[in-house]
């Protein structure tokens, strides 16, 4: 009886170390966080940004997190990059802006708007490219004109990619807006959904994070 007691104590305290073993071993190997891919390989198109699609709910966190932070009363999306210059303004601010309706998190993409100049087309059209290679890459590009810019909107099977591109010297608003050496040039390029009206973001406050009513249509249904 003494000898059985010792035999199951002793499967008991094996089968415990191995559990511990076990354990040990997985909180070990527990991924790290994978850095995202650098911004100069997201290309942007009138879908979107890779998983980061118009109509749908954001699933994964390769390029953004939801923070609680980023929109007045309510969270929103926020890219896994850092602030840079590297836009059209010359200030700091993120490289890229997604909208969910409502900012929740759950809630389905609206908009996605491109700031920087890292992150391009199939086609190369940027944050700095001319008009002139704008009407190379897109020739059948739907054209509106606006007060200091125009729109080159490139449909695409969910949303549409509006690439702004300044006026030129025959503008005076254009030229009243912004340098020389940013006149017939892409300032920024946002991509909304399929039935949404195409517009400036010149001197408004519909871009950024944050839902904004007038701008995306299933906002305004709020």
């Amino acid at each position: 009886m003494v000898r059985r007691r010792k035999l199951i104590q002793r499967l008991l305290a094996v089968g415990l170390l191995a559990t511990v073993a076990v354990t040990t071993g997985c909180a070990q190997s527990n991924p790290k966080p994978v850095p995202p891919p650098a911004e100069s390989q997201l290309v942007v198109s009138p879908n979107g940004i890779r998983d980061l699609m118009i109509g749908r709910p954001i699933t994964s966190y390769e390029l953004v997190n939801y923070g609680e932070h980023a929109c007045p009363a309510k969270g929103g999306w926020l890219p896994r990059y850092p602030q840079d210059e590297e836009n059209s303004g010359g200030q700091e601010i993120d490289p890229f802006d997604v909208v969910t309706r409502s900012g929740s998190q759950s809630g389905q993409i609206t908009a996605v708007y491109v700031w920087s100049r890292k992150i391009a087309t199939s086609k190369g059209i940027r944050v700095g490219s001319s008009l002139a290679a704008v009407i190379s890459a897109y020739p059948r590009a739907t054209t509106l004109k606006a007060v200091a810019s125009e729109l080159y909107v490139v449909d695409g099977s969910r949303g549409k990619l509006v690439i702004e591109v300044t006026g030129g010297n025959d503008n005076p608003y254009a030229t009243g807006e912004w340098p020389q050496n940013w006149l017939n040039r892409v300032v920024w390029m946002d991509v909304i959904a399929y039935n949404a009206k195409p517009e400036s973001l010149a001197n408004s406050n519909d871009a950024g994070p944050c839902p904004v009513k007038g701008h995306v249509p299933d906002v305004d249904d709020d």
